[in-house]
């Protein structure tokens, strides 16, 4: 008994049917070896790309985080001015008194924003906080030039106008508004 034909085509020159032994695609232990291969390659460049992301995350909140606080910054300056030296009781005052449009709303893994004028007398700070050592890190590496990866300060530089401070899971981040 002969095998069946898997596969035939007519050559249209001829006229005749051509059976066609090319074997064509591929057997089960070449797509086994390739899978494999596939599998090696994302074991290997996985983890890498996971960090890189985490990396790209952070960077990105950071700069979110700045320009919210800036914004909230700038709202504050012009309500200060407009109110003859007294500052807003809270963010949400800048919105109606048409400082600023909207309370920011901070990104994943950052809490809301809120004043603190207690740290330093005279000084008012925007402040808010993180869990995320990636992004306090971030912080302090884009805006105070720190060494990348190294540990955020443990307290509040007076110098700094924008930083993230703090240890263990526990990170406050703060811009100090201009006098």
């Amino acid at each position: 008994m002969s095998p069946k034909k898997v596969f035939s085509i007519t050559n249209n020159r001829s006229g005749s049917n051509v059976n066609n032994n090319n074997n064509r695609g591929f057997t089960l232990m070449e797509l086994v070896i390739g899978m494999c291969i596939l599998g090696i390659l994302i074991a290997i460049t996985g983890p890498l790309l996971v960090t890189q992301w985490t990396n790209w995350r952070a960077s990105g909140n950071a700069g979110t985080v700045h320009d919210q606080m800036q914004s909230i910054a700038n709202g504050t300056n012009q309500y200060i001015i407009a109110h003859h030296g007294s500052t807003p009781a809270d963010i949400p005052a800048l919105v109606s008194a048409h400082m600023i449009t909207t309370v920011p709303a901070p990104p994943l893994d950052v809490d809301a924003y809120a004043f603190d004028a207690a740290t330093t007398p005279g000084t008012v700070y925007v402040t808010s906080s993180t869990t995320v050592a990636a992004i306090c890190n971030s912080i302090n590496t884009q805006y105070n030039g720190a060494a990348a990866g190294s540990d955020p300060e443990a307290t509040l530089n007076s110098n700094k106008n924008f930083q993230c401070v703090g240890s263990e899971g526990a990170y406050s981040i703060t811009m100090k508004l201009p006098k």
